[in-house]
């Protein structure tokens, strides 16, 4: 290489292809008058970072990798990859299968190119046959301590009806086998609200419902959202993107009634099996002033 000395504010001209600079101001550069050339931003307070351009300016680039620090949110997504394991914790919320009734089931179903993978829930061909998620830990979900969003997608192979009747319930709730004591849900029975998904907050047994506006149809993808706010004076319920609706009564807060991350299909008449498709589960947590 050959050392050339630079003056600072001196054009040079020449088909000199790589520069080297020693001992010069720190974070001084060389601009170019042609194609390729480029001035360098300063260093100084930039440590770690990395230099990147808009096809004009250079800059500095800030570092992420995507996660938040875990003293102020945490984030769990269960995508249903590998098949559950009867009494066992699967995945990162640690979903357990429960059943009952005969040929009830938990099993993984086929993946498509928009879900990962899937567990298909079936009631089995009981006239109270049951299948449901949820972890060992189900009173995990305190709220009033900061802001909680769950979000699942999930589908049903056919409608309710007075034949072969169930119910549906996906969100966060207290118990596997029905309605339970507290929750914050997303319910479903052909009998109720027009046969359109109905959003519900359960408080010691006390409820208060709303209709989503969106109806029910078999083999149909659904999101499932619900954001209960830090102090847990609102949940605002959406499917699939649309605007939301939101109920500010019976909502279960702190310790004493706790909850936790679940889906159920429960049925209550006929002798069919009913099987509910669950692509993916999504829980957030912000507490309040961090942790």
């Amino acid at each position: 290489m050959r050392k050339v000395s630079l003056v600072l504010g001196a054009v040079f001209v020449g088909a000199i292809s790589i520069w080297a600079l020693g001992a010069a101001t720190p974070g001084a550069g060389i601009i170019s008058s042609g194609g390729g050339g480029a001035s360098l931003p300063p260093q100084t307070g930039n440590s770690g970072k990395f230099l990147t351009t808009d096809g004009t300016d250079a800059s500095w680039g800030t570092v992420t990798t995507g996660l938040n620090a875990p003293n102020t949110s945490f984030e769990l997504i269960d995508e249903f990859i590998g098949a559950p394991v009867a009494s066992a914790r699967t995945g990162a919320i640690g979903f357990m299968p429960n059943t009952s009734g005969t040929s009830a089931s938990v099993a993984a179903g086929t993946a498509t190119d928009s879900a990962l993978g899937v567990w298909d829930l079936a009631t089995g061909t009981d006239t109270s046959g049951r299948s449901n998620i949820q972890p060992v830990a189900i009173g995990s979900v305190c709220l009033g301590a900061g802001e909680v969003i769950f979000e699942a997608r999930i589908k049903i192979d056919a409608l309710s009806d007075g034949t072969n009747t169930y119910t549906a319930w996906a969100g966060l709730i207290d118990a596997g086998n029905g309605e339970g004591t507290d929750a914050i849900c997303f319910r479903y029975i052909h009998s109720a609200n027009s046969g359109k998904w109905l959003a519900y907050t359960r408080s010691n047994s006390t409820e208060t419902t709303i209709d989503t506006g969106t109806a029910f149809a078999a083999n149909t993808w659904y999101r499932l959202r619900a954001v209960v706010n830090a102090d847990a004076s609102n949940v605002a319920f959406s499917v699939n993107g649309g605007t939301a609706v939101n109920i500010t009564t019976n909502i279960p807060k702190a310790t004493a009634r706790a909850t936790g991350p679940g889906l159920t299909i429960l049925k209550s008449a006929g002798a069919t099996s009913r099987t509910m498709t669950v692509d993916y589960y999504y829980l957030k947590f912000t507490p309040t002033g961090g942790r």
